[in-house]
């Protein structure tokens, strides 16, 4: 008996709460993309429908919303409230005690619950609408998000129409109203992080939707082409059958991995956002870019062969891109992006649209990297044997990488990153 007592006295019964918390909200917020995205595809959600899942999913948001509202009428806040109190109280605590990476994490953790509400509260998807717009006019003209702008949208608007009317207050004490001016900054930067990572998704959606067609984009190609055999790293053999009379550009495209003699026909599922990542990993990654068109293949090997372990090269990377694509559908991409933008953020209190494309050019980087790696051990293994092995081998390489990216598995090289990773990482350990 006292053992039992003692075990329930040991039990963070908040702690635990929060989690469940945690758990309940990631599930809301996937719910939420998944009918998001079936209404943007012109899906109607419920045809072939999982009535277990809609059955369990309708359960949850009705009990969270009840459990939201009793909470609120107990507390007199609301979930953005609440969390913007508990971050500023983390952050002013851990500026006490000099421990920077517990500020990181208070902001990163509430940040999150922040633009989780955004996306799940059924009271805010105008203002959800809005923020995202923002955030993808930011991304697109290489512009931080605007506080301007921001405070346009009706939610926002309250809170800083609360600190002007905190400000004109004489009554309250000074402590008092730099607490709540400190809890309305935070939730501005939470939104202003939130539409960062709308707005990229956004922009990526829309180069997807716009076609490659040689006219427009073989100059981009041919740069690719000329980078790669101008490298030093590019071996003699890989030049072999290199010009070709009858392609787009007079060579032969099928030498660095696309599938025929316009290399523009690969880019259907991708459009220009398939030929950005591909222009922007040769050109800023080209040693690696070498290995993996080189390592696909061998001297050996004929592009013609269905027996070998080979892989068309630049066909990997423009499914890497559509794999993005696909991530932009999920919590796992989100959380992601709203930790590293977050850092960021912290950092130098500002985003620009450029720094957050070169984050998704340098995730696009590790995942095709990342898939060369997993296909050399696949074929040392024996896993893989043929390229007819690639899509099975592609599929499995995803769920593998959705859940590292969930997990904040993803390491990032920016230097304002390692101290929060490695935190993160003695969490797991």
């Amino acid at each position: 008996m006292n053992s039992v007592a003692e075990f329930i006295d040991r039990i963070d019964t908040v702690a635990l709460l929060e989690r469940g918390w945690d758990i309940v909200r990631w599930h809301l917020v996937r719910e939420k993309l998944w009918q998001r995205s079936e209404s943007r595809c012109g899906r109607d959600i419920w045809q072939g429908i999982d009535w277990k899942r809609a059955a369990i999913g309708t359960t949850g948001v009705f009990m969270y919303r009840i459990a939201k509202r009793i909470v609120r009428y107990v507390t007199g806040q609301s979930t953005i409230a609440r969390a913007a109190a508990t971050a500023v109280a983390s952050i002013t605590a851990a500026v006490s005690s000099g421990v920077r990476t517990n500020e990181t994490d208070a902001r990163v953790k509430n940040g999150w619950i922040i633009a989780s509400e955004m996306l799940i509260s059924k009271d805010l998807e105008e203002d959800e609408e809005q923020v995202e717009k923002i955030g993808e006019q930011a991304v697109s003209s290489d512009e931080k998000v605007s506080t301007e702008a921001l405070e346009q949208v009706r939610s926002i608007a309250v809170w800083v129409g609360r600190r002007k009317e905190v400000g004109q207050c004489e009554d309250e004490h000074e402590d008092r109203k730099r607490l709540w001016r400190a809890e309305e900054a935070f939730v501005e930067a939470a939104l202003s992080v939130h539409a960062s990572v709308e707005g990229i998704i956004r922009d990526i959606r829309r180069r997807a939707a716009e076609s490659v067609n040689w006219n427009n984009n073989g100059s981009s190609l041919q740069q690719i082409w000329t980078t790669l055999h101008e490298d030093s790293s590019w071996p003699e053999w890989a030049s072999a059958g290199a010009v070709s009379r009858g392609s787009r550009g007079g060579v032969n495209w099928v030498t660095i991995g696309f599938q025929g003699l316009d290399p523009t026909d690969d880019f259907r599922g991708s459009g220009r956002y398939g030929l950005d990542c591909l222009f922007s990993f040769v050109e800023n990654h080209t040693l690696s870019a070498c290995e993996i068109i080189v390592g696909s293949r061998s001297p050996e090997i004929h592009l013609d062969s269905v027996r070998a372990a080979w892989y068309s090269a630049a066909l990997a990377g423009i499914h890497v891109s559509a794999f993005i694509l696909e991530l932009g559908d999920t919590v796992e991409l989100r959380h992601w992006l709203n930790t590293c933008i977050m850092i960021k953020w912290q950092m130098s209190s500002h985003v620009s649209g450029n720094w957050v494309r070169e984050l998704m050019d340098e995730l696009y980087g590790y995942i095709f990297i990342e898939f060369h790696k997993v296909w050399k051990n696949e074929v040392k293994l024996g896993t893989i044997k043929t390229i007819l092995d690639f899509e099975s081998a592609f599929r499995r390489f995803k769920n593998m990488i959705t859940e590292r990216i969930g997990k904040l598995h993803i390491p990032i090289s920016h230097s304002e990153f390692r101290t929060y990773w490695e935190i993160v990482e003695k969490k797991r350990d």
